[in-house]
């Protein structure tokens, strides 16, 4: 019961969760302290990308990848940047072998370093971006010159309306002559208007108009109908971090005291529950964290956020609050992935062992085992390979491959990308396994 069910919640937000809480942490104290400022310099080094990204990417563990999902959907990275580090990720795997053979690893984790500069390179220079793959590209350039044309001519017609204007104030007045027509005279605020050939008597009526403005489709700042408070508005409150929030961040920071030690190997799971007297705090932690994500992910379904380019200066509570919506949707995607798995290695017995691991299938198999989205089966798939039940080629295949958690995130957030990036990845994949297998 507890490995099924519980420890998959447990693992789901303190192998995930709590590293996806601190980068968000950090990065919502960067946007406090530099705004803008950060967009530009990113914006700025943009051709650099792919670089980037196959760095954090290699960093052993999934937290350099998972960065990279949030600056993708805000727009400041390129699409190539996101394959750059995800093909070069090997996600919680990279512990494993990192644990077992260091040497070996760093070979790994320079090839698959290579691996992804070269792919996240080749991504942006023949521009395989979702949209342009899915046709839209070309939809969305022609949407854009139509406004741009109609709001030319909407300018074009405003502005014969104000020359005509003009020219009837020179002139002062308008005449009108023949049979029972009418002769208006326009002079400052007043407008005088008698029958044409009544030029005497009662049958003459001036008649007294009160001069109107003439009305623009553009009105100036001064003859604005907002209300100076209202444009200066606050956000409403339902934007700060609520309560249930604040308890989601406090329980974040206590499972990071646990969970990062026992990510970097420092100390055992069996070691803190002696410790704690008995009683584990990595499960009672991760599932508390679990349970809190879901819980306020199910309050907060509906609640009205204002647009956000990412970048722009926030209150603290704000972008905290952000935050926690952010960290929950993630947590309870890594969350179900980690329990459907172990629920199906439960019933039927499957964990990987019974495919066939060696020459061109191996390689093929260890590519489509990449596939599988999060960290759990990638680690059970390592772990053959330190047992010696398959070899480099498969290994490497396999690595290039994975996407970690690092693609759970995407798949909340943009689920065609997160598509493309598995496909591109794949590619890669199945060229470095079959090199590998003619050079050995």
């Amino acid at each position: 019961m507890t490995e099924t069910l519980i420890r998959p919640l447990a693992d789901g937000f303190m192998q995930v969760g709590v590293f996806v809480a601190l980068l968000v942490g950090v990065f919502a104290w960067l946007r406090r302290r530099y705004g803008t400022r950060l967009l530009a310099l990113l914006e700025r080094r943009r051709g650099f990308g792919p670089v980037v990204g196959a760095l954090l990417g290699v960093s052993p563990g999934c937290a350099g990848a998972l960065l990279l999902t949030p600056l993708y959907t805000r727009g400041a990275i390129s699409f190539g940047t996101v394959v750059a580090g995800v093909a070069a990720t090997m996600g919680d795997s990279s512990w494993v072998v990192f644990a077992a053979k260091p040497l070996t690893a760093l070979k790994v984790h320079a090839l698959l370093f290579a691996t992804g500069l070269v792919t996240g390179y080749l991504v942006d220079a023949l521009r395989l971006t979702p949209e342009r793959l899915a046709g839209k590209q070309g939809k969305k350039e022609k949407r854009e010159k139509r406004e741009e044309e109609e709001a030319a001519a909407g300018e074009r017609s405003t502005a014969r309306e104000l020359a005509g204007a003009g020219a009837r104030t020179a002139t002062g007045a308008r005449t009108a002559t023949g049979g029972g027509a009418r002769t208006a005279t326009a002079t400052g605020g007043t407008r005088t208007i008698a029958r044409a050939g009544a030029s005497e008597g009662p049958l003459l009526r001036p008649v007294r108009i009160p001069a109107t403005p003439l009305r623009t489709p553009f009105p100036s700042p001064a003859s604005s109908t907002v209300p100076p408070a209202a444009a200066a508005a606050p956000a409403p409150a339902g934007n700060g971090l609520t309560p249930l929030g604040l308890v989601l961040w406090v329980v974040s920071a206590l499972a990071a005291l646990v969970a990062v030690p026992v990510a970097f190997q420092l100390v055992t799971q069996p070691a803190l529950a002696r410790l704690a007297g008995g009683w584990d705090p990595y499960l009672v932690l991760g599932t508390l964290g679990t349970v809190l994500c879901g819980v306020f992910l199910l309050a907060h379904r509906g609640t009205a956020t204002h647009d956000d380019d990412g970048f722009s200066e926030q209150p603290p509570s704000v972008a905290l609050a952000g935050g926690a919506r952010e960290l929950s949707l993630i947590v309870v995607w890594v969350s179900a992935i980690y329990l459907v798995w172990s629920l199906v290695e439960k019933l039927t017995g499957f964990d990987g062992s019974q495919l066939p691991l060696h020459g061109w299938i191996g390689v093929v198999v260890g590519a489509c085992i990449g596939l599988i989205p999060g960290c759990a089966v990638q680690i059970a798939f390592t772990t053959l390979y330190l047992a010696g039940g398959m070899p480099m080629p498969t290994l490497m295949a396999n690595a290039v491959s994975q996407d970690g958690d690092a693609l759970l995130p995407l798949i909340a957030r943009d689920t065609r990308a997160a598509v493309l990036t598995t496909v591109l990845t794949t590619i890669p994949a199945l060229v470095v396994g079959a090199g590998m297998l003619l050079l050995l």
